[in-house]
């Protein structure tokens, strides 16, 4: 149980992200809700105030390191400490990856920034605060293509791998402090952003799974 607990979600006003945020409520938690679409974290917020839990909403753009400190800064004065961070917030840019000859380079930097320094500014941001508190848990969310990509998603794929690395490397350092850094690398799961994947990238991601289909949040 996570009773006495307090968590920040990014990304958590849909798909993974609003799972996470309803799953670790259910736990006891009182979570955070950090998302670029405020409406969408609201609403988040809402159903788990529905079902007895405790959350609050907060608009963040986790691309933003100054945005990142404010989302923490608010939910240590909300609650008095952070133990736990769920960085779910990522963008595929469907329709736009593609194969890295023709990816542009806004694309490509627009994915690194959300995927892979936004997972990095919110960690930064959230450290602090957990060793003031004792200790804490960080949890990143690669993916299976950070592992085994299909292609057609070179940038997504590479920010992804990169947020692996980046998972590992911080467990080191920062296992010394109380803080516990792991990732999950979740397969195809059927989201409204995963829906809008290019056709021909969406088959191959599902094929790519052990069970040959789309996984539920």
């Amino acid at each position: 149980m996570l009773s006495g607990r307090v968590a920040v979600v990014t990304g958590a006003g849909s798909g993974l992200g609003r799972a996470a945020a309803i799953g670790l409520a259910a736990e006891g938690a009182a979570v955070v809700i950090g998302d670029l679409d405020v409406e969408l974290a609201e609403g988040t917020a809402a159903e788990i105030g529905a079902a007895g839990g405790a959350a609050s909403a907060q608009q963040v753009d986790v691309g933003d390191p100054e945005a990142c400190e404010r989302l923490v800064a608010a939910t240590v004065e909300r609650h008095g400490a952070l133990h736990v961070l769920f960085n779910s917030a990522g963008i595929a840019l469907p329709f736009a990856d593609g194969f890295a000859a023709d990816i542009e380079p806004q694309t490509w930097d627009k994915v690194i920034r959300v995927n892979l320094s936004g997972t990095f500014y919110c960690c930064r941001a959230a450290i602090p605060a957990m060793v003031a508190a004792g200790g804490g848990s960080i949890i990143n969310t690669a993916s299976s293509m950070a592992h085994l990509p299909t292609g057609l998603l070179d940038a997504y794929a590479a920010s992804k791998g990169g947020v692996a690395q980046l998972t590992k490397s911080m467990a080191v350092g920062c296992g010394a402090q109380g803080i516990r850094v792991n990732a999950i690398s979740p397969g195809y799961v059927d989201t409204h952003q995963r829906r809008d994947l290019r056709p021909r990238a969406r088959p191959r991601r599902v094929r790519a799974g052990p069970r040959h289909r789309a996984a539920d949040p």
